[in-house]
């Protein structure tokens, strides 16, 4: 458990800086400021905003997986089960709609 915990702490404290690899903008931005939680305006994620200390996608994917995982009384994942999971958190969910639209713009240029 303490590594899940650990996963979707750290992945949320991430979050606002996430996706930002440029040492000396973020620098900038953040200035003496820790990074854990970052509040500060502009956030220096690009492409998706979130509240602070909410997961990203990758902590959403965890928690949907551990979700899955515990509904079932089998050592076995459920594959079906946690693809409908899967789906409804992120197909259909509006949380990621920004994201997806920043991913397409960000990867293709443009609309597509």
């Amino acid at each position: 458990w303490a590594a899940i915990v650990g996963a979707v702490v750290g992945d949320a404290a991430a979050v606002p800086s996430h996706w930002q690899y440029d040492v000396r903008k973020l620098e900038a931005m953040l200035g003496s400021s820790d990074p854990a939680f970052y509040a500060g305006v502009p956030k220096p994620n690009p492409f998706y905003d979130v509240p602070i200390g909410a997961n990203s996608c990758y902590g959403d994917q965890v928690a949907t997986l551990v979700a899955s995982m515990a509904s079932s009384s089998s050592p076995e994942v459920d594959r079906a089960e946690a693809l409908e999971r899967f789906y409804q958190r992120f197909a259909e969910s509006a949380d990621y709609a920004s994201m997806v639209e920043a991913k397409r713009t960000y990867a293709y240029g443009g609309d597509q």
